[in-house]
């Protein structure tokens, strides 16, 4: 399991939707996911290579938002 540097969002919902964002959003696309082992547990994180010149939290969180809503079909692209 590869861990890219810099900011990432936690994903959250149901097994099945988690798992056919899995199949869509694979490196080297752009968003990406990538699971990341927490003890027992893995986590589903989304990355994006635009975040790489965030300086904050915020700047993240906010394009984050934008990005699921836009995976979620709820935003032009």
């Amino acid at each position: 399991m590869t861990i890219s540097q810099g900011w990432a969002v936690e994903l959250l919902g149901r097994k099945l939707d988690l798992d056919d964002l899995r199949e869509e959003l694979k490196a080297p696309f752009d968003p990406w996911l990538e699971e990341y082992r927490e003890g027992n547990e893995t986590l589903l994180l989304l990355r994006s290579k635009a975040w790489q010149a965030f300086a904050t939290t915020g700047e993240t969180a906010s394009d984050a938002r934008r990005l699921v809503e836009q995976i979620n079909g709820r935003t032009a692209c």
